[in-house]
């Protein structure tokens, strides 16, 4: 069984990791806090599923899906 405390931290690491793809120019404060708000959630979630259903494939075909929805979306916009 995964520990709740396990999926926060990792849930936060997963978020941190992100930090540098969140650029902008604004204040660090607030692209930290927009990497935790949105990747964070996304983590949770990802470790919520492995939580469940203990297939690391599963987490891989669902970060795929987050990951390349905007990129199909941005090549129909191409047409």
């Amino acid at each position: 069984m995964v520990n709740g405390a396990g999926i926060i931290v990792s849930a936060l690491l997963f978020a941190l990791m992100h930090v540098p793809t969140h650029g902008g120019g604004g204040a660090p404060w607030v692209v930290v806090a927009t990497a935790v708000s949105i990747q964070g959630v996304g983590g949770a979630f990802l470790g919520l599923l492995w939580a469940r259903y203990c297939n690391i494939w599963a987490s891989i075909a669902v970060h795929t899906m987050i990951n390349g929805l905007p990129v199909v979306l941005y090549f129909f916009t191409l047409s």
